[in-house]
């Protein structure tokens, strides 16, 4: 009999448009964005909560990755300043992190310290590229400086749609620390922004 090891997953997903986006601007300025928030384990849905204030879920969220990923790896608890009791734990046990939701009634087991940690930086990704497309006041760039590297750093300005201070940084990476990605990157913008093939092929040339 053969086993096959399943890679357990964790995806957080968030919804700010429709009727939860927040249209007051004293919220809107005050870093009080509501939005509904879904939690997937293993392809399954686990934790659903509406009218979230995800930017405070964000911050929580990232001081404790900041910690993790330092090596510093702590329990973490969300708590919100609209509701009585916590809405999402993480508790730190021998083989892994359990992720617990006391408004969930369904146990599970424990997930990898890098599935956890993997999870809730793509959570804050996607949310700062979200929230620079709507012009939203507070962000989340300095919290994610320490998180990710310059090359992904790059990319996320792209997404946001910062070409200028995209194209910068992937100029100075490619020259200054040539490497696989960044010399991809580069032969990428100048392929997709400026359709200059000469000189992506010439790019593409230095990666091969």
């Amino acid at each position: 009999v053969l086993y096959r090891k399943v890679r357990k997953a964790m995806k957080f997903q968030f919804q700010l448009e429709g009727e939860h986006l927040n249209s007051n601007q004293w919220a809107f300025d005050n870093g009080y964005i509501e939005g509904d928030v879904e939690i997937y384990i293993n392809g399954m849905l686990y934790f659903t909560e509406t009218h979230v204030n995800v930017v405070e879920l964000a911050f929580q969220l990232g001081k404790w990755l900041q910690l993790a990923v330092n090596g510093q790896l702590r329990n973490f608890t969300y708590d919100s300043i609209d509701c009585d009791e916590a809405l999402l734990c993480f508790t730190v046990q021998e083989h892994g992190v359990l992720v617990h939701s006391p408004i969930e009634r369904q146990q599970l087991d424990a997930l990898s310290e890098e599935t956890v940690k993997k999870a809730a930086l793509g959570f804050l990704i996607e949310l700062s590229i979200a929230l620079h497309r709507i012009g939203y006041a507070e962000r989340l760039d300095d919290l994610l400086k320490g998180l990710v590297s310059e090359n992904t750093r790059a990319l996320i300005l792209l997404e946001q749609n910062e070409y200028n201070e995209a194209f910068t940084l992937i100029k100075k990476l490619a020259n200054e620390k040539p490497s696989v990605q960044s010399l991809n990157n580069l032969a990428w913008f100048i392929l997709r922004e400026e359709e200059d093939r000469n000189a992506a092929r010439e790019m593409l040339d230095r990666v091969l």
